[in-house]
């Protein structure tokens, strides 16, 4: 992406936490993070501008950091701590390697499920839903950046591939004490998994949409684990907006299950595929 020329579009500042970022006595970085320094370099991109160009992490005490942007939206971040970065470090170049920079690509742990046969059932689902959790163990998910967005008055959050129990624990110290965290829209991370949505982070929040960003190519994404949880425990008259309509997003589309956990779908276009927009 920053090699092309005619990339249509630009950013004043890039978080991204690369190899140097992933201690806290920062090291040389590794070659491909070298090189997307200069890719940054070259676009007139600032890199971690708002955390003075260094890690972007939530600090081992005090309170969660907070950056306002140019035009206004604030930014509250949710993950990664130190503990996820450092534990990044040692694998850095097996992630590469996955990510297909240093040869071919490796299996993740992410595997499916629990997986229906045929149409999915109330039965089915209430037993997702209460399924034990297996947390994600991914360092690389672990290191995501999740934030808060804020903005005229809506609200949502951004989680990339972020571990649900740090997740909880930041939305826990955001509301002291007071309410569940109210949102205009809540992505759920790492693309619907069953290892980073849990019931205690539904607990935590309270949103009438919930984005799926996926087209299930790779892991038969999104989990049927992760929306059961989302579906019964959302609180009833919640959107599922899926930017794909494939197998895995079209069996929510069923009536008796709308019907019985309160929920709606929303797909695109047959010609926007990928690419949804809804209004907040």
């Amino acid at each position: 992406m920053l090699k092309a020329p005619d990339l249509a579009v630009s950013f004043k500042d890039v978080w991204f936490n690369g190899h140097k970022h992933l201690e806290k006595i920062e090291s040389l970085g590794a070659k491909q993070g070298e090189e997307f320094t200069d890719g940054i370099g070259q676009k007139g991109w600032a890199w971690n501008a708002a955390f003075d160009h260094k890690s972007v992490v939530i600090p081992e005490t005090g309170e969660l950091p907070v950056k306002t942007l140019s035009g206004g939206m604030r930014l509250t971040l949710l993950s990664p701590t130190w503990e996820k970065l450092e534990a990044l470090s040692p694998v850095w170049k097996a992630e590469l390697r996955k990510a297909g920079l240093l040869g071919p690509e490796e299996d993740d742990s992410d595997s499916p499920g629990v997986e229906s046969l045929g149409a999915l059932t109330i039965e089915e689902v209430e037993e997702a839903a209460a399924s034990a959790f297996k947390p994600d163990t991914s360092e690389a998910n672990g290191s995501s950046i999740c934030v808060l967005a804020e903005f005229d008055g809506r609200r949502v959050v951004l989680t990339g591939d972020a571990h649900a129990p740090l997740m909880t624990e930041s939305l826990r110290k955001l509301r002291d004490g007071g309410p569940p965290t109210v949102l205009d829209a809540f992505k759920l991370s790492h693309h619907g998994s069953h290892g980073t949505h849990t019931v205690e982070l539904m607990n935590e929040i309270r949103s009438k949409r919930f984005l799926i960003s996926t087209d299930g190519s790779r892991h038969k994404h999104p989990h049927l684990e992760a929306i059961a949880r989302t579906v019964k425990h959302g609180g009833g008259d919640i959107e599922l907006i899926f930017n794909y309509e494939t197998a895995h997003t079209s069996k929510w589309d069923v009536a008796k299950l709308k019907n019985h956990f309160g929920y709606s779908t929303t797909y695109p276009k047959n010609d926007e595929a990928g690419m949804i927009r809804t209004e907040l």
